[in-house]
């Protein structure tokens, strides 16, 4: 079943502030943040999007 595509925006940027959060507290932080990328980019969530997303999960 396929959702609609305002809940795939949702859980697209749930997935991606997920890893973001575990990025901030990984010592080796780069798989994780190329894994939030590819997420944003397959359902495209803007760059500005993205960059949003970091700025509010920051520590």
């Amino acid at each position: 079943m396929r959702r609609h595509p305002a809940v795939e925006t949702l859980w697209a940027r749930a997935q991606v502030r997920a890893l973001l959060h575990a990025a901030a507290a990984a010592a080796d932080p780069t798989p994780l943040l190329r894994a939030a990328g590819s997420i944003g980019l397959q359902h495209g969530l803007a760059g500005a999007e993205n960059a949003a997303l970091t700025v509010d999960t920051a520590p």
